[in-house]
């Protein structure tokens, strides 16, 4: 790689994963198949990545982002870009979600574990959520579920500890014919 491709690289990817993003949410909540929409939903992205979607003179709306994109879809009728953007900006936040993911976290982020790495105490949450996924569908009775438990290593049935003594030797294996002698030939 040559040094000057290595410094477009970042803004490049950005600009690949807004393209990526925009498809998803054109395809979930508006279009699901349209071509042609897509196509022109990636120009308009690109245009308003390199600040040429709309005339930023023309664009003084103190924050309110909401009346920028209602000014925009004014402006640009045919483009794609605002009424995603509408679509993006109405979506509500669920609060539920939201308030169960931080008293998990504040379950698990305690003055003992301040120092956790914040993928931990993910994963932490989710072993929380299935313990207790587990204790309801136990609660409850019911029996359709597939019960999945987390195994002690103390209850593990032991393969291959070669500290154990077998459970059986090898005069009861041959007494047993369970091994079978084979005549030496290359002798």
């Amino acid at each position: 790689m040559t040094p000057s491709f290595q410094k477009v690289e970042p803004q490049l990817r950005l600009l690949e994963r807004l393209c990526g993003y925009g498809i998803y949410f054109y395809r979930r909540y508006i279009a699901k198949n349209d071509e042609e929409d897509i196509e022109s939903l990636l120009v308009d992205i690109q245009e308003w990545y390199r600040v040429s979607f709309v005339d930023q003179a023309l664009v003084r709306f103190n924050g309110d982002v909401g009346q920028f994109w209602s000014f925009a879809a004014d402006i640009k009728r045919e483009s794609k870009l605002p009424k995603l953007a509408a679509v993006i900006l109405s979506i509500a936040v669920n609060t539920a979600t939201c308030e169960r993911y931080f008293s998990e976290l504040a379950a698990i982020h305690t003055a003992k574990r301040n120092r956790m790495n914040p993928e931990k105490a993910r994963k932490f949450s989710l072993v929380r959520q299935a313990v207790r996924n587990l204790d309801r569908v136990e609660n409850e009775g019911m029996e359709s579920m597939e019960l999945k438990r987390i195994v002690d290593a103390t209850e593990r049935k032991q393969f291959g500890n070669c500290d154990a003594t077998p459970a059986v030797t090898m005069e009861e294996a041959e007494e047993n014919h369970l091994v079978e002698h084979q005549e030496n030939t290359w002798a």
